[in-house]
């Protein structure tokens, strides 16, 4: 099925529109600065087949395609948005989960952070990346140094939360 549903698909181009598998019209939506691009990717395949996207290299292929469509609409929207740490936590978090590109991912946080107004989010899941990596020495120092920054009466800072991961490194890193 998934390779009738890849025929309107050309991995050099952009993919086709084809009303035979899908009643949907391509588009991206944002809102509140946010792409998803996962739901071109359900649009096309229809969301009776979006299992095959992670369960068969077709499905895999077709993801990365978006994702990386989804990447070139996000690094153009630069020249309007200039050093938006959001733009570039959206393109971390593609890289991460649908390009399968953890390193790049973790390039994408890094110039978020150096931002100066990255969301107190950003921070915690970078160090969870950093963790899947295998580099938790550098998560642990990343939430102690952003720790220290936080504020105590502030919801979205959630310093409990920091605090219980640096607790949770800091055990498993025997220290």
């Amino acid at each position: 099925m998934l390779k009738k549903l890849a025929r309107g698909f050309d991995a050099l181009n952009e993919p086709k529109y084809d009303p035979d598998l899908c009643s949907c019209p391509r588009a991206f939506f944002i809102q509140d600065k946010r792409l998803m691009n996962s739901d071109e990717t359900v649009f096309y395949l229809s969301a009776n087949h979006t299992d095959q996207l992670t369960e068969t290299e077709e499905g895999r292929a077709i993801a990365r395609q978006f994702a990386h469509r989804a990447l070139s609409f996000l690094e153009e929207s630069r020249s309007a948005h200039g050093a938006n740490p959001a733009i570039y936590l959206e393109e971390a978090m593609i890289l991460w989960e649908k390009a399968k590109d953890p390193g790049a991912a973790a390039d994408r946080f890094e110039k978020a952070l150096k931002t100066g107004n990255a969301p107190y989010f950003a921070y915690r899941v970078y160090a969870q990346l950093l963790v899947e990596m295998g580099r938790k020495r550098d998560a642990l120092d990343l939430l102690r140094a952003h720790y220290r920054e936080l504020p105590d009466n502030s919801v979205e800072a959630m310093k409990p939360v920091v605090a219980e991961r640096i607790r949770t490194l800091a055990n498993e890193l025997e220290e």
